[in-house]
């Protein structure tokens, strides 16, 4: 018996502890897994074993939460006696506090009315008076500020603030919820205050929206007030008034409820305190629902909370009306020919159908030879595709398809083959292992992961996914199971993928208007057809039932009618197999093995707060470290022009810039290997070589290797003169990459000799061609790279380069490249030094050992490259800038006209200041003094001139020279009239009486720049700020951090008198008239010339006066 018991008792333990095992949080069951720092980039726990059950607790502590790998924030959910549900997260990384609101009304029965009313009480709900709020002074005053987000079913109030005001700020917040301060006056101020109902999305998506919805209400003749296009309602100002008021106060007293609410708080103060000061505040907002308050009820006695007198959604927008319907679209300035298909999709579908959509969007958009977008481009002459699914405001969500059409695109060729696609996306096995695939290289992201590595904006990602997704409270983020992703979730949404359930859109540049059959027939040349270019002139004329709308102060055209049926019928009887006879491949491609066992981490490197040279790191490692096993003659000779900065460790990506360049090579070496050297030639050989060695890399490594789009001159002379790679995945991935991208390097005289040399000819002629033709603002940039480039560039050299050019010349540069070639570059990103050096090692060896490439190479002869002069390298033949603080004082202030005979949308004009040669202190106050302009000069000087439009930026000449400028361009007024009113803003505002120059102002704005220059940026943006001035040895490797502390010491005396000796700089006027602008008088604009300002009558003026000097 006592046996038996033993027994019992032991097979209980054994259970528990199988059980204890089985629901670990922790990645027990990946513990011998393969691909460990993928798994863990996602999740520290089995996806397989997580336990979707929501965790039915009050209160729940840091220790229980499932976080994503690295997160070193602390956690708590707790909910107040109110039933307010709280998140608090605690970091001392966060430079700033944050809180997001969100109110839910999921289980509101009656919604009609919902979606105004939201919206229009997120806009007045901080709004005591006219248009007065102590919470939004509050939050200016202290650096704060705020957004709101209205949807059907919920609204979400953000705001940012610095920790040291967040509990009073707080305080304040609160007080809103608690009892309504808005009045009927700042209602009606509101409603007739056009800024808060015309507004304008980022993205394009909603702009496709926004052009339904105009439409539907165009169609429908109904006058009314416009909200925002997303948030799916509108106002009837008939009802504005106490009616209005009234309805706010019973939606506001109804639904906001601590029942309803959800607060997420992001700080770096401690959770203790931030539980005190949030049970404190926010446990007084009323929490039963329809509890009034009893100065409402006696002041509106006769209100029944039930009973809903006005329905601000007077008119619903009913998408349906356009399904079946094709939209011919003609804006009056785009350029663009697009067609667009949209299927609504209802919004009360599950998740993980929507999650479906996002897989479809992959397998449409993915890149590859036999991918779609490849075949489309091949075979019907498209120029781009984009798919894209989101989530609507109303009742519906949205997949959208946009072509960018070519002359000769095939309309309805795309579209049979976009529906095959999908016939094909319908039967296919996407089984775990192909899901892991395409998760692993971050391309699906995840699939559905709210994602917030730099911890920006997190507590409304919390709050979003916590009322939105109804995901158990201790899970940070939603995601999605592999096995949710099941073929009969993809069958069933792709229902209404189809062509029923479509809406056509066509934007022509070119014509008019034509008819329906025409622009889909199968064999018809939309826009040179003979045939339909001579009948458009009656055709405009039959066509008389044409609408106007303006959308973003651009008049468009449009034309409705029915998609013809046999259209219709004709997409719905499309099979797969039409997409097959194309090759079209979705699932062979992107899928590559990981290896095992990397050790990639950044867990014990030092912190950097800039980039380095990768041979200092090592250098002082060794001498600080008796750890690092590395002798200092194994440093890569490379790792002095290889820079390095560490990522996060939650960040198990790398971000990798580089070149292989000859640009710092010896002009006398470069000519004992080529028979005659220039410029021109050296761009037309680099240009070439990077084209050949993508086009000859297998396609799954093509989109690592940097194509750049040469729109200029200047963005010619910024060639690499080499081969540059850009490479932005998982750190694991990394060495797969790398060893592919070598072969393809050890192939390359192989891959030169079998190319058609005459088809990368052709190639870049049209870039030469296309630089004969570009638009103003290019036209600009290119005039003023002519004006101060040393170097002569153009585009006629170049084409007789092209033309000369020999299969020979390629192969020399490539030996060139091989044997002298320096490899630069910027590494950000999860790795360790040492291995970096250990990876630049195994290259040197690669270009130096391989006797493959038959080249006589002198194994030492980089080993000290870094003393080639500089001033004798191509890079400083094409860099050299003229330098206008070296010009007679009469060319300090120069003008100079240029009439555009190529393709101009609008007049333009550009001033520019010239600082000089870099240098912090002046970097920092161009930017202080951008600021200041940005907020100051322009807001006032440019009211009531909504046909200007403003661009003001720093820019480096040639890697080296410092420039202020400032652009101004319109589409309608002549130049004449920009001419005089710059005339007036230079005088104005350059001056020593400025308007700009008073202390309050000079603080807010040195502020606002100290903030964006220490602001948290992602590893993109580090790599956009960094790798070009690092790379160019033109700034200090801690620039920004010398900037920061120059603004921080900077006193208004200090900048009043830096202000006057920047008004002192150099200037230069460049004025771009278009052809065709209102015919004005050539005579008129080149004889106006701005005050002061000394007009050139040639390009060559500044350089010989420059040489003479």
């Amino acid at each position: 018996m006592v046996s038996l018991n033993l027994l019992k008792v032991f097979v209980i333990i054994l259970m528990s502890v199988y059980l204890y095992i089985y629901t670990l949080p922790n990645l027990i069951d990946l513990r011998n897994s393969k691909d460990k720092i993928l798994e863990n980039d996602e999740f520290l726990n089995n996806e397989e074993s997580i336990n979707l059950k929501e965790v039915n607790s009050s209160r729940i502590e840091d220790k229980y939460f499932i976080k994503f790998c690295g997160d070193s924030s602390k956690y708590r959910f707790l909910t107040l006696k109110n039933n307010l549900k709280v998140y608090l997260i605690s970091n001392k990384e966060f430079k700033t506090s944050e809180v997001s609101l969100g109110v839910y009304l999921e289980n509101v029965s009656r919604l009609e009315h919902i979606p105004g009313l939201s919206y229009l009480l997120s806009q007045v709900i901080f709004i005591e008076y006219t248009s007065k709020s102590k919470f939004l002074t509050f939050l200016l005053k202290n650096n704060g500020k705020m957004n709101s987000f209205s949807r059907s079913k919920h609204t979400r109030f953000e705001f940012k603030i610095n920790s040291g005001s967040l509990i009073r700020s707080l305080e304040i917040f609160s007080s809103y919820l608690i009892k309504a301060k808005f009045t009927e006056s700042s209602i009606l101020n509101i409603l007739n205050d056009t800024r808060y109902f015309i507004k304008v999305e980022d993205q394009v998506d909603f702009e496709v929206l926004q052009l339904l919805y105009n439409i539907i209400y165009d169609e429908i003749n109904k006058k009314i007030s416009q909200f925002p296009i997303n948030d799916i309602s509108r106002v009837n100002l008939m009802f504005a008034g106490t009616d209005v008021y009234i309805e706010l106060l019973k939606f506001y007293y109804t639904y906001y409820k601590a029942d309803f609410m959800t607060i997420c708080i992001t700080s770096d103060k401690d959770l203790d305190e931030l539980e005190f000061y949030v049970d404190r505040i926010f446990s007084n907002i009323p929490s039963k629902i329809n509890e009034l308050s009893d100065n409402f009820l006696i002041e509106y006695s006769s209100l029944d909370l039930n009973e809903y007198s006005l329905t601000l959604n007077n008119y619903k927008y009913e998408i349906d009306y356009l399904i079946g319907k094709i939209i011919q679209l003609t804006p009056i300035k785009s350029k663009l020919n697009m067609l667009t298909l949209v299927f609504p999709i209802p919004n009360n579908l599950p998740d993980n159908q929507y999650s479906s959509l996002k897989l479809i969007v992959f397998l449409l958009t993915q890149s590859g030879q036999k991918s779609f977008s490849k075949k489309m481009k091949l075979k019907y002459n498209i120029l781009n595709i984009a798919a894209k699914f989101f989530y609507g405001r109303g009742e519906n969500n949205y997949f959208i398809l946009k072509v960018s059409l070519d002359s000769k695109s095939r309309i309805l060729k795309i579209m049979e083959s976009f529906f095959s696609i999908i016939e094909m996306i319908k039967s296919m096995k996407i089984d775990d292992i192909d899901m892991k695939q395409i998760r692993s290289q971050r391309i699906l992201n995840s699939i559905e992961y709210f994602r917030n590595r730099e911890f920006r904006g997190l507590s409304a990602k919390v709050v979003y996914s916590s009322i939105n997704n109804n995901i158990p409270q201790n899970h940070i983020m939603k995601y999605v199971l592999l096995t949710d992703m099941s073929q009969l979730y993809i069958r069933e949404v792709t229902k209404y993928i189809s062509p029923e359930n479509m809406i056509l859109i066509l934007t022509r540049s070119r014509i008019n208007s034509i008819p329906i059959n025409a622009l889909l027939g199968r064999e018809v040349n939309q826009e040179y057809n003979k045939y339909f270019n001579d009948k458009l002139e009656n055709l405009n004329m039959e066509l008389n039932n044409h609408k106007y709308f303006r959308k973003l102060n651009d008049f468009v055209r449009y034309y409705i009618d029915d998609i013809p049926l046999y259209i219709i019928l004709n997409l719905k009887n499309i099979t797969e197999d039409h997409a097959k006879n194309l090759r079209i491949d979705l699932m062979n491609l992107n899928k590559i093995r990981y290896p095992i066992d990397l050790n990639i981490h950044t867990k014990y490197v030092a912190k950097q707060d800039y980039p380095e040279s990768l041979y200092n790191i090592l250098v002082s490692n060794l001498n600080h470290s008796s750890n690092v096993l590395i002798d200092k003659q194994h440093i890569s000779k490379f790792s002095k022009t290889v820079y390095y900065l560490p990522g996060k460790p939650s960040e198990l990506s790398l971000n990798i810039r580089a070149s292989l360049t000859i640009k710092y090579v010896p002009v006398d070496i470069i000519k004992n290997i080529f028979e005659s050297v220039n410029i021109s030639k050296l761009i037309t050989i680099s240009y070439i070589i990077q084209n050949i060695f993508i086009d000859y890399t297998d396609s799954l490594y093509k989109e690592n290797i940097r194509c750049n789009n040469y729109k200029t001159l200047y963005d010619l002379s910024n060639i690499d003169f080499g081969i540059n790679i850009h490479i932005k995945n998982y750190a694991s991935i990394f060495p797969i990459i790398y060893k592919e991208l070598c072969k393809s390097l050890l192939k390359i005289f192989d891959f030169i000799n079998e190319c058609d040399l005459n088809t990368y000819k052709k190639k870049f002629e049209l870039v030469i061609y296309n630089l004969k033709t570009i638009y103003n603002n290019d036209l600009a940039s290119q005039n003023i790279f002519e004006f101060f480039n040393i170097e002569t560039l153009d585009t006629k050299s170049l084409i007789s380069e092209v033309r000369i050019l020999r299969k020979y010349d390629i192969l020399k540069f490539a030996e060139l490249l091989i044997k002298y070639g320096v490899l630069e570059g910027l590494i950000i990103g999860n790795c360790n030094p040492l291995q970096i050096n250990s990876y630049l090692n195994d290259f040197w060896n690669f270009l130096h050992l391989n006797r493959n490439f038959n080249i006589n190479l002198d194994h030492d002869i980089n080993l000290h490259y870094q003393i080639f002069p500089k001033n004798n390298t191509i890079a400083s033949k094409i860099q050299e800038s003229l330098n206008m603080i070296h010009l007679p004082d009469s060319y300090k202030k120069c003008y100079y006209f240029i009439r555009s005979k190529s393709k101009t949308i609008t007049n333009e004009f550009i001033f520019q200041i010239h600082s000089g040669y870099y240098k912090s202190n002046k970097s920092a106050l161009n930017k202080l003094i951008i600021n200041l302009i940005n907020k100051r000069a322009f807001t006032k000087l440019f009211k009531g001139q909504i046909s200007l439009r403003l661009s003001i930026y720093l820019d480096i000449f040639s890697s080296s020279l410092e420039t202020f400028n400032i652009v101004i361009y319109s589409s309608f007024n002549t130049l004449v009239y920009i001419l005089k009113f710059m005339n007036q803003f230079i005088q104005v505002i350059f001056s020593t009486n400025s308007p700009v120059i008073s202390l309050k102002e000079f603080e807010k704005a040195k502020k606002r720049t100290i903030r964006f220059l220490e602001s948290n940026r992602t590893t993109n943006e580090l790599m956009d700020l960094y790798y070009p001035k690092i790379i160019n040895n033109v700034y200090p490797l801690d620039w920004l951090q010398l900037e920061i502390v120059y603004l921080k010491n900077l006193t208004f005396d200090e900048f009043v008198k830096e202000w006057e000796e920047f008004i002192k700089l150099p200037q230069f006027i460049l004025a771009v008239h278009r052809d065709n602008s209102y015919k004005t008088k050539l005579d008129t604009i080149s004889k106006l010339k701005p005050f002061e300002f000394r007009q050139l009558n040639s390009i060559d003026e500044l350089l010989t006066n420059y040489n003479l000097s």
